[in-house]
């Protein structure tokens, strides 16, 4: 955790965050320091008490960014709240509409979205590389870090499928990594 913690407290200043992109990362920080404590206490999602429920619903509801997804996702696993990012119902196809890179990525040229999120049969990871990067590898792992699957995509960008009718409900990380750069996001199987 020590490591963790000490790369965290590096990001601001290796990628010269500020501004929105700066709130972000600390509502990212906080919610993985939260999370950092929980673990050490052998706790896990679904051991919280008030005030932890209610750390996570300022999140869900108040801020932007990952931090955000993840709280949504934590309580409407763990707790029972429903927050809907649903697609649009006009989408003439699932596919060209289900890509929706936020501005940090369209900025990096690089990460990856997740959607539908909640999942009940599949979900489609939407994902860009940077140009300099010729392949990627695409992991899912449970909260326990284990592994459930992994992709190989060699395009710059592109969108690769996952059946999730066999997978078991809970939140799932899904992370992309090219070797230098990685970049996650947390989806929730029903």
């Amino acid at each position: 955790y020590a490591s963790a913690q000490a790369l965290l407290d590096l990001i601001p200043s290796i990628y010269g965050l500020s501004g929105e992109r700066l709130e972000q990362y600390n509502d990212y920080k906080s919610l993985t320091e939260f999370q950092m404590g929980i673990a050490q206490q052998n706790r896990d999602i679904i051991e919280l008490d008030s005030l932890e429920i209610d750390f996570l619903v300022d999140l869900a509801e108040n801020h932007n960014g990952t931090a955000k997804v993840v709280a949504r996702g934590i309580l409407s696993f763990g707790y029972g709240y429903n927050y809907c990012d649903c697609l649009p119902s006009d989408s003439s196809s699932l596919k060209s509409s289900a890509i929706d890179f936020d501005k940090p990525t369209i900025e990096t040229g690089f990460g990856i979205s997740a959607k539908p999120n909640p999942a009940d049969s599949w979900v489609a990871f939407n994902y860009k590389l940077p140009a300099f990067v010729d392949n990627a590898i695409i992991t899912v792992t449970d909260v326990d870090c284990r592994k459930i699957i992994t992709f190989s995509v060699s395009d710059r960008q592109g969108q690769q499928l996952w059946d999730t009718r066999n997978i078991k409900s809970g939140i799932y990380i899904i992370t992309i990594e090219t070797g230098l750069l990685l970049s996650n996001q947390y989806i929730l199987v029903r």
